[in-house]
């Protein structure tokens, strides 16, 4: 029987929780974890069973190549798992780089050697090739290799957490940073916009690796652990006993999953003979076009979205680039602290400003107010007006309207928060940083 191989990669958009049930540790709700080495992992199975959702939806919308459930069965198996099993099999998930904060760079994408020699193996074990080999020199304790033209190294160093590091540049390390973008990472497509472009470029310029016990020890450190409770719904206050902690891969986490795929086990008859419904390169076929037609998900589009914004707002002055980054960083606190509607007359009551000639001049608030407005008319309701040269106040009026539904104002001020996290990441990262104490940027919105 015949075997074809590729790779997965998933990169994490948003915290992601692949949990193991209860801990014993001070963490209620771990995530899973390799038992020798303590790398995050996330299971076969559950990536398997999201596939195979994936292909199902498409099945239901009638799209190729899931046109019938006959094809999902012979790819991943009848659902009673009597008659055969599926062409296809999935590994587990590895970690191959794991955001780390930088005193220089916002953050860094850190790996080991450990985690680069398993990867090449599993790669190798696929057919697959690669075009660099790890840096000759072995890492000393308290030094970690970079690309030549780091942006997460200062004076020869690194700072990740609170913990220095030397840094030392190697050639090696700007072919793999090369390699890792060009392969592992969305490319841009013929008719899509290259959300994805930052990403790679931070790849390139970011990438450290760390010295085994030190990658090791932030991936088991290092992750986001988020507190939350549970609401009693007639009371509406906080269950008793209900807190609890999870632990999440964080953002901008990078794991690559091998794929298998043989001979469909199901048969079918050619003359007097048995062959298999489908080859094995025919099932992976069929994978790939399922990850392609998931690619563009929404948290992609906000995220392009809000790096247009951005790279609009980048062309502006100094000045007007502080402003807007210290008020993206601290819009969705103002929205949690005094609601979407509230936060939104604010923006408008602070975008008023003039200039010498007594001329409507837009500022920080104007603009993302009209961000705002734009992208949710685009995404969210066509009944917003959308932000024009002469109003950016189309949401707000929304908002305010007798009409609007109490359920649709609590949608779009989550919708808001989603799209105000992107803002804030890009904002953080490309914009100038304002270095004096204080700023306006609302808090308490009343009192600003």
């Amino acid at each position: 029987m015949s075997m074809k191989t590729t790779m997965l990669y998933l990169y994490v958009e948003t915290p992601l929780h692949a949990g193991v049930g209860s801990g014993l540790s001070s963490i209620d709700l771990p995530i899973q974890r390799e038992r020798a080495t303590q790398y995050p992992m996330i299971q076969g199975s559950g990536i398997k069973g999201k596939l195979r959702a994936a292909a199902e939806e498409l099945t239901e919308r009638e799209q190729a190549p899931f046109s019938d459930y006959q094809v999902v069965n012979i790819v991943f198996g009848p659902k009673n798992g009597n008659e055969h099993a599926g062409a296809l099999i999935v590994g587990d998930a590895r970690i191959l780089l794991f955001p780390v904060r930088s005193l220089n760079g916002v953050f860094a994408y850190t790996t080991s050697y450990d985690v680069l020699s398993r990867f090449t193996r599993d790669l190798n074990r696929g057919n697959g090739t690669i075009d660099w080999k790890l840096p000759e020199e072995k890492l000393a304790e308290g030094t970690a290799h970079v690309t030549q033209n780091s942006r997460v190294a200062i004076n020869n160093n690194i700072v990740l957490e609170e913990f220095s590091f030397e840094a030392k540049t190697d050639p090696a390390v700007d072919r793999i940073a090369e390699w890792l973008a060009t392969n592992t990472l969305p490319q841009k497509g013929a008719t899509q916009a290259d959300e994805y472009g930052y990403w790679r470029n931070k790849v390139k310029d970011s990438l450290v690796i760390l010295p085994d016990e030190d990658f090791r020890d932030f991936v088991v450190n290092a992750t986001e652990i988020i507190t939350r409770i549970k609401i009693d719904r007639d009371k509406k206050t906080v269950a008793s006993g209900a807190l609890w902690t999870e632990e999440h891969l964080p953002t901008d986490t990078l794991l690559y999953v091998p794929i298998y795929a043989t001979d469909a086990r199901k048969t079918k008859e050619i003359g007097n003979k048995k062959v298999p419904e489908m080859l094995a390169e025919d099932a992976l076929v069929t994978q790939q076009q399922t990850r392609v037609s998931k690619r563009q998900t929404i948290e992609q589009e906000r995220g392009q979205e809000a790096w247009s914004c951005v790279k609009n707002i980048k062309k502006l002055e100094k000045k007007e680039q502080q402003e807007y980054r210290s008020l993206a960083r601290s819009l969705n606190s103002m929205i949690q602290i005094n609601g979407l509607a509230q936060t939104l007359g604010f923006l408008k009551a602070k975008g008023k400003n003039k200039d010498d000639k007594g001329q409507p001049k837009k500022n920080a608030h104007y603009y993302l107010l009209e961000h705002l407005t734009h992208w949710m008319h685009q995404h969210f309701n066509t009944a917003i007006t959308d932000a024009s040269d002469a109003k950016n106040d189309g949401l707000l009026i929304w908002v305010l309207d007798k009409d609007t539904f109490s359920a649709d104002y609590r949608r779009a001020t989550t919708e808001c928060l989603a799209f105000g996290r992107w803002l804030s990441r890009f904002a953080e990262a490309e914009l100038s940083e304002n270095t004096s104490s204080t700023n306006d940027t609302g808090g308490e919105v009343g009192n600003g």
